[in-house]
Formats: C-alpha cells, sequence, structure tokens
C-alpha cells in the first residue's frame, strides 16, 4: 500500500510544534548576536549565525522623505502599528504606517501600512490559489469561464515576477505580498486609490534594504531540549546536492521556519536572497502530533476549504501529509518529520529525496 498526501491548513502548526518541543522564550536579540556566526554549537557543526533583529523596527527601512517621494505628501509622520491590515498605533507593532495628505483620490484618513511576515509567508498565495479554485469550480458548474490561470498563464505571471525580483507578487483589492524566499511584505492602503505602483515600489525599496542573513526567532530555546539534533539530520554536503551552495552554514531554528534559534528543535540550510529549506523532527509522541495535525486541518481547513491531494508516494516513512503551503510532514514509526522547502530552491522531488535520507536517519537514531 502506497501512502497518500493528505492536506492540513497552515495556522498554528508552528505553535504547535512549540508546545510540542517545551521550549521557554529568552531574549533573542543579544544571545545570538553574542555569537557572532563562527563558532560552531553542536557536532553537527550547525553554527550560531549572525542575524538581524527578531522584531526589527518597521520604519526604519525607509526615510519619510522617501516615502513622500514614492507615496505623495505625508499627514504626519510614519509611525508604528500593529499589522500590515489592522493600522491602529501600536509601539510594539509590528507594521509601519504612512498616513496620507488628502488629494484627489486620498480621501481623509487614508494610510498606507506595511509589514513583514516572517513565519508563513507562502501564506497569501496558497489562500489565493485555494479561493480562486473555489470560485473556479463554481463557475465550472455553471457554465462560466474559469477564473484559475492556465499553465502557460501561470509560467508567464511567474516569469513576470521573478524579473521584478520577487518570488510571488500578488494581491486583493487593496492589499498586495510580495515574497522573496522566507520574507513576505505585506501592504495595503484602505480607501487610497489609485496608489498599487507607488505601493509596490516602496515595497520593493524595503526588499531591496533587508540584509540578506537570517532573522532571529523572538522565542529561544524552543524545542531542543534533551532531544536528538535536528542538524544531524542532513549533511551540508546532502542539501547543497538538491538546493545548490549554502551562503551560511546550517544552523538551528524555531520549529520549520526560517528563525534562527540556537536552542530551537529545527535546523536550517540558507542558500541567500532569504531562501531556506527547513526540517524539524518530533522525537516521541509523533502519532499524536500527526493526529493533532489533522483535527487542525478538519477546523480551520474546513473554514478555508482546503483541498485534499490525492497523490501517493513512496520513500522511507509511513505516512506523509502537506499544509499545500509548501510544507510536508513525514511519519515513521511515533517520530514525525516536517520539512519546509516552499521557500527554498528545492522543487518536490528535490525536498522528496532530502526527505527520504532525514526520515531514515530520523528512525534509526536512538
Amino acid at each position: 500500500m502506497h501512502p497518500r498526501i493528505v492536506t492540513f491548513a497552515w495556522p498554528a502548526l508552528v505553535a504547535a510544534f512549540a508546545l510540542a518541543g517545551c521550549g521557554r522564550g529568552r531574549d533573542a536579540g543579544a544571545t545570538i548576536a553574542s555569537a557572532g556566526g563562527a563558532a560552531a554549537s553542536t557536532e553537527s557543526g550547525a553554527v550560531a549565525p549572525k542575524t538581524q533583529p527578531d522584531r526589527p523596527d518597521p520604519c526604519a527601512w525607509v526615510t519619510a522623505a522617501e516615502a513622500t517621494r514614492l507615496l505623495g505628501p505625508l499627514a504626519g509622520p510614519p509611525h508604528r502599528g500593529h499589522e500590515y491590515d489592522d493600522p491602529a498605533p501600536d509601539a510594539d507593532g509590528t507594521a509601519c504606517v504612512y498616513p496620507l495628505a488628502p488629494r484627489d483620490g486620498v480621501p481623509e484618513g487614508s494610510e498606507v501600512a506595511v509589514d513583514l511576515d516572517l513565519e508563513s509567508a507562502t501564506g497569501a498565495e496558497t489562500a489565493a490559489h485555494t479561493v480562486g479554485g473555489m470560485v473556479a469550480k463554481q463557475l465550472g458548474s455553471l457554465g462560466g469561464k474559469p477564473l484559475m490561470p492556465t499553465a502557460a498563464e501561470s509560467a508567464s505571471a511567474a516569469a513576470a515576477q521573478h524579473k521584478l525580483g520577487w518570488d510571488y507578487l500578488g494581491g486583493y483589492s487593496q492589499e498586495l505580498t510580495g515574497r522573496v524566499g522566507h520574507v513576505a511584505i505585506r501592504a495595503s492602503w484602505g480607501g487610497a486609490h489609485p496608489v498599487a505602483d507607488s505601493v509596490l515600489a516602496l515595497v520593493t525599496l524595503i526588499r531591496d534594504r533587508i540584509p540578506d542573513e537570517p532573522f532571529a526567532s523572538a522565542e529561544l530555546d524552543s524545542g531542543r531540549r534533551g532531544a536528538g539534533d535536528a542538524c544531524a539530520l542532513l549533511t551540508r554536503a546532502e542539501v547543497e546536492n538538491v538546493v545548490g551552495p549554502l551562503t551560511i552554514a546550517p544552523y538551528h531554528s524555531r520549529a520549520f521556519t526560517a528563525l534562527a534559534d540556537p536552542g530551537g528543535g529545527g535546523c536550517s540550510y540558507y542558500t541567500g536572497h532569504h531562501r531556506v529549506f527547513s526540517i524539524q523532527p518530533t522525537w516521541a509522541q509523533g502519532k499524536r502530533l500527526y493526529r493533532l495535525l489533522g483535527g487542525l486541518n478538519q477546523v480551520v481547513g474546513s473554514k478555508l476549504a482546503v483541498a485534499t491531494g490525492a497523490d501517493t508516494l513512496e520513500g522511507t516513512w509511513d505516512q506523509v501529509s502537506s499544509t499545500g503551503a509548501g510544507v510536508l510532514y513525514f511519519l515513521k514509526g511515533d517520530r514525525m518529520l516536517a520539512v519546509a522547502y516552499g521557500v527554498s530552491t528545492a522543487d518536490l522531488p528535490g525536498a522528496l529525496r532530502l526527505a527520504s535520507t532525514a526520515v531514515a536517519r530520523l528512525a534509526a537514531t536512538r
């Protein structure tokens, strides 16, 4: 019997892994920065790399003068807001809010808000594909024209995005998301028309100013305590055979994200331009967590109408599942491996080859 691929929903999965790891958070910034990226932290050769702050000031990427040049006159200085789709003032918020001076097409009170999504960067495109598929199916049943792009249209759109320097570029009315690797830059401009081109120029400028190095995790010691070393499951050479040369030695990360955590339960392989291949093993009670992820799919996935795949895959695992967001889960006995390849240079066949090796080692580790 061949294992069947099942689709899980992305939301709350990182939290589930964090709970499974039983780690406790500490201040991330000083601890990781002090390592300097030079000394190996484990026998596997993983290092504590030089990192960017876990919560960078979102208004530090672009000056007020630059924002004015791109967006037009501002009604006041840029300030921090909660999130890109909730720009309420928040001193600890993740968004930078640019209040726009009223003018033709820009009503009083209009704002542009921009933030970074470092954990679920592919969420927007996965949701867009899911919603598009639902609408296309409904229209098809009514004899309408499908809205899902053809293979040629998708290839043309991807080529255009890459020409602009993005792995993904899309959005909805008055919202935009651009992604490079695991870094997604999200923007909203409620009430202002038309500013889409100006917002794209703004997020592109921010993208080009983000240093090409990992971000620190806001939560440290997130899962490696008393467990095995995730970075021992795949060698650097094995990963480079699939993703290409690494620009940073393998490093421990929070769950299956790219966020650096010396005490994290995951391992990340960084190839530059924020593209990262990450794995996260669960050393015990993998069956329970696998079932939990299935429960999340029923609760969350049913609301988003996430489709279930029908592919069958062979490998060293007993079962394999997917979130539909470039993350795969492999169960072997009572151990589980999460593989995040969607924000890396790996394709699905390459990710499966690496997973087969890592799952075999995970199962053999005592």
